[in-house]
């Protein structure tokens, strides 16, 4: 017996407050509706979305921009764009930056000379 493929377009329960969310979300539903347009089908359609969706994120430096990285990772693992494993990769990487004293603003302890 063979199963029918169903897919659906994420769904994003109530507009994001963060800008970068939206951001990657427009970028997701922008790529969707281009590719559909040209006549493919959804599955490839929704490929091309996801990778605009992982485009649109924000750079992983120090500052705010770790945490609006962390909320577009997270927003991209809970509608799809983003799958568990690589999502998990993502955020390990974010922890990262963030205690990693070279990536943060605070400026870095001197050492004493010996």
């Amino acid at each position: 017996m063979t199963k029918a493929i169903t897919t659906q377009k994420p769904k994003s329960a109530k507009p994001s407050s963060s800008p970068a969310i939206a951001r990657c979300c427009a970028a997701w539903e922008r790529a969707f509706q281009a590719e559909l347009a040209k006549g493919e089908d959804e599955i490839f359609a929704r490929v091309t979305a996801h990778e605009a969706y992982r485009d649109a994120m924000p750079t992983l430096s120090a500052g705010q921009s770790v945490g609006e990285y962390i909320a577009c990772v997270a927003q991209g693992i809970l509608i799809g764009a983003i799958q568990e494993r690589r999502g998990s990769k993502l955020l390990y990487a974010a922890q990262i930056v963030l205690i990693n004293p070279r990536c943060n603003d605070k400026k870095e302890p001197k050492r004493e000379a010996k």
